[in-house]
């Protein structure tokens, strides 16, 4: 090959490489545009989906926030209408129970009257509506079911071991009826005799001792089965007004012969005295019965036996103490579960029922050892009134 013919291959060859070198340059162009164009189709798809994905979200959300809007009206139309009905009751108490009125006397008592209808009333608003709002604040989305069937098995059982108790409880009751008729037809029985042996006293002398023994004792039984008339199921249908010196007064005639026989010194302050129930007579009676019967039992080893009833106006609390062994921090609760006693042969009845029949007219029960409260140094107890008490 002449150097002619070299130079121009050469020539030929640097064309070829640099012709080349540009189809390569526009090839990876290519790829590069071909690339960028499938990007922006997929970037699109995926901003598609993003939106049409947050919609579905939304939507979802929505017909449950509707749902939810759709009960909560419901339960609005309802809890209106048992509103109005609270409403229609206090007009009608209000109505039925206080005539037309002229004398300033007349419209303090309306006024006191109509305080304790209002209370009565907030009282049934409370019982009827406090449970379901309270339940419905406690609801979260942050449920666990385990949980939740845990906590539902627990109270089911709880609920079984009181249903037990209450049958128990029923089955004293019972028993207490049945003792009750046939005290009463012995009553009967008796006071005819007493009659009869009066007269034979009378004409024989030697036995007016034991006839004057005899009847006092029954007189004495006689007054105190009287006084447990109002705790008998009839007399909870009503609501009546009764002061603290009542209850003292009862309470003395009730115990007077345990109060003399343990020189126990029983006593109230001026503002238990003055103070006014307005609540049903039987819970409040049963409940200081068990209270005093309790005490004069631990006054016992007591050198100092003293009883005293007391009124905290500034926290609307009756206080009961006594002077004999205090109860310890460790049981000051268990006292009121059922069947817990201290006492030998006691039933542990007592106090569970006090606090259970003050829970049911919107009162409470507890003991303290808190100095303020506990100025005897004994066994302390407070009931916690509710506001229909004036």
């Amino acid at each position: 090959m002449s150097s002619t013919q070299e130079r121009k291959l050469a020539e030929y060859q640097a064309t070829y490489d640099s012709i080349c070198d540009n189809f390569e340059s526009c090839e990876n162009a290519i790829a590069q545009i071909r690339k960028r164009f499938d990007v922006q189709n997929l970037k699109k798809d995926f901003e598609n989906q993003y939106l049409y994905s947050l919609r579905e979200i939304s939507a979802l959300t929505n017909q449950y926030i509707s749902r939810i809007s759709a009960i909560s009206d419901t339960h609005k139309i309802l809890l209106s209408n048992e509103g109005r009905s609270f409403t229609e009751q206090f007009k009608q108490m209000v109505s039925e129970s206080i005539p037309p009125m002229n004398l300033p006397s007349e419209y303090e008592d309306a006024i006191k009257q109509v305080a304790m209808y209002r209370e009565e009333i907030k009282t049934k608003i409370d019982n009827q509506f406090a449970p379901f709002v309270s339940h419905i604040e406690s609801l979260s989305l942050d449920i666990d079911e385990e949980v939740i069937l845990e906590w539902y098995q627990s109270k089911y059982h709880e609920l079984e071991e009181r249903l037990d108790a209450t049958n128990e409880l029923a089955q004293l009751g019972i028993s207490a009826e049945i003792i009750d008729h046939e005290l009463y037809s012995l009553h009967a029985q008796m006071a005819n005799s007493l009659n009869y042996f009066k007269e034979y006293s009378r004409i024989h002398t030697e036995t007016a001792s034991q006839y004057k023994q005899l009847s006092v004792a029954f007189e004495h039984m006689e007054a105190n089965y009287k006084m447990l008339q109002p705790l008998y199921r009839t007399a909870k249908k009503q609501r009546t007004v009764f002061t603290g010196r009542h209850i003292m007064d009862s309470m003395c005639t009730f115990f007077s012969q345990r109060i003399k026989d343990l020189d126990v010194t029983i006593e109230s302050t001026a503002n238990f005295d003055n103070y006014e129930f307005f609540t049903y007579e039987s819970v409040i009676y049963s409940v200081f019965i068990n209270i005093i019967n309790n005490a004069l039992y631990w006054l016992i080893p007591s050198t100092r036996r003293v009883i005293r009833m007391d009124y905290q106006q500034d926290t609307n609390e009756i206080v009961v103490m006594n002077s004999g062994e205090r109860i310890d921090d460790k049981i000051i609760q268990d006292i009121f579960t059922l069947f817990f006693t201290r006492k030998h042969n006691g039933r542990g009845i007592g106090l569970y029922l006090a606090r259970q029949s003050l829970k049911s007219i919107g009162m409470d029960i507890y003991a303290t050892n808190a100095t303020e409260y506990n100025r005897l140094n004994g066994a302390c107890f407070i009931i916690k009134l509710n506001s229909i008490s004036l």
